[in-house]
C-alpha cells in the first residue's frame, strides 16, 4: 500500500498504533489497516509501495514470498492488469486466498475468473472517509477463522468500524440492514467453478493441502514402493478422520466424507522415473456438492 514513510518492508504489524508509528498515522489506506484490526485482525504484514504507478513486479514477489499468510488485501489497488497479475501469483502459488477492491462506482468492473479471490462492495463511510472494504473483510475473514473454523461463510457477519455505505443495492457484496448493521453478505469467489464458488471451499482446500503438504515433509527421502504409499494414505487418512470428527465436512462415515489415493492409479511411470509421489485426495465440504478432488505432489530426493 501507498505509505507517507517508512521501510520498504515486508514488516509485521499487530495494531493500528504500531502502523502508525512504522508508516505514518495519515497514510493514504490507514483507514484500511485499521478496519482490519476493528474486526479482529490481529497480524498485518505490510509491504510499502513507494512508485507513483503502484505496485511493481518486485513488490508482489516480496508479498507472496512471505509464508503463512492466509489471506491478501490491496487496499484501493483497482486497475484490472494489476489484479491479473496478482490472480495469476495465486493460481500458481495456491497457498492463499486474496480480496479485491473495486472502484467506488454503481457498476461492478471486470474481474479476473479466480476461485483464489474475491470482490467486496461498495467502500464503507468511515471517520477517515471513503474507505475500500478489503482491510475491513480481511479482518472479518481471520477472527472468523479464530472464533469459528475456516470452514464456516463470511456471508452475515458484521462490518465494525464503518458508519455507512457509499453505496447501497441488492447488487452489493456488503449491505446495510435495519436494526442488524452493515453486514457481508456475500461468500463467493470470483470462479465459475461449480466446486469451487465458495469462498470457504477454496480456503478449506488451501487448509487442507498446506497442511497435508507439511505433513508429508518426511517422505521425501523415503523410496517410492508400495510400503512408502501405504504409510502415506495412512497418515493422510488419520489427518483427514480428525478434520471430519471436527464437523468439517460432510458424511456420515468416513468414506462419505474424504478419500485418499496413493498409487500407481495417482502416478505415471514418469513421475516414478522423476521421483514424484502424487497423493489424489477428495474431501465432501459442508454445502451441497460432490467431493472436491486435489493432488498432493512431493518430489523425493
Amino acid at each position: 500500500m501507498t505509505t507517507a514513510q517508512g521501510p520498504d518492508g515486508p514488516i509485521l504489524v499487530d495494531s493500528s498504533a504500531d502502523f502508525a508509528r512504522t508508516f505514518g498515522a495519515v497514510s493514504q489506506w490507514a483507514g484500511s489497516v485499521e478496519g482490519f484490526f476493528e474486526n479482529g485482525g490481529a497480524r498485518l504484514w505490510v509491504r510499502r509501495v513507494t512508485g507513483k504507478r503502484g505496485p511493481t513486479a518486485a513488490d508482489l514477489a516480496a508479498i507472496f514470498a512471505q509464508p503463512d499468510i492466509s489471506v491478501c488485501f490491496f487496499p484501493g489497488l483497482t486497475p484490472p492488469a494489476f489484479q491479473k497479475s496478482v490472480a495469476t501469483r495465486l493460481e500458481a502459488q495456491r497457498d492463499r486466498f486474496a480480496l479485491f477492491d473495486a472502484p467506488d462506482t454503481a457498476d461492478a468492473p471486470p474481474m479476473p475468473g479466480t476461485s483464489y479471490a474475491a470482490l467486496f462492495r461498495p467502500w464503507l463511510a468511515t471517520p477517515r472517509g471513503p474507505v475500500p472494504p478489503s482491510g475491513h473483510v480481511a479482518g472479518v475473514l481471520v477472527s472468523g477463522d479464530r472464533d469459528r473454523g475456516i470452514l464456516h461463510s463470511p456471508g452475515g457477519l458484521p462490518v465494525r468500524g464503518a458508519t455507512g455505505l457509499t453505496r447501497s443495492g441488492s447488487q452489493f457484496s456488503i449491505r446495510s440492514f435495519p436494526g442488524r448493521g452493515i453486514l457481508v453478505w456475500s461468500a463467493r469467489t470470483l470462479s465459475t467453478d461449480p466446486e469451487y464458488k465458495y469462498i470457504p471451499v477454496r480456503r478449506l482446500q488451501i487448509f487442507l493441502a498446506q497442511s497435508i503438504s507439511r505433513g508429508l515433509e518426511w517422505v521425501v527421502f523415503e523410496p517410492n514402493t508400495q510400503a512408502t504409499w501405504r504409510n502415506v494414505r495412512a497418515s493422510v487418512e488419520s489427518f483427514l478422520l480428525t478434520v471430519w470428527r471436527s464437523g468439517n465436512l460432510q458424511g456420515a462415515r468416513p468414506e462419505e466424507a474424504f478419500f485418499v489415493r496413493c498409487d500407481r492409479t495417482t502416478m505415471t511411470q514418469n513421475d516414478l522415473d522423476n521421483g514424484r509421489l502424487v497423493v489424489l485426495i477428495g474431501f465432501a465440504p459442508l454445502r451441497p456438492a460432490e467431493f472436491v478432488i486435489f493432488r498432493v505432489v512431493k518430489v523425493l530426493q
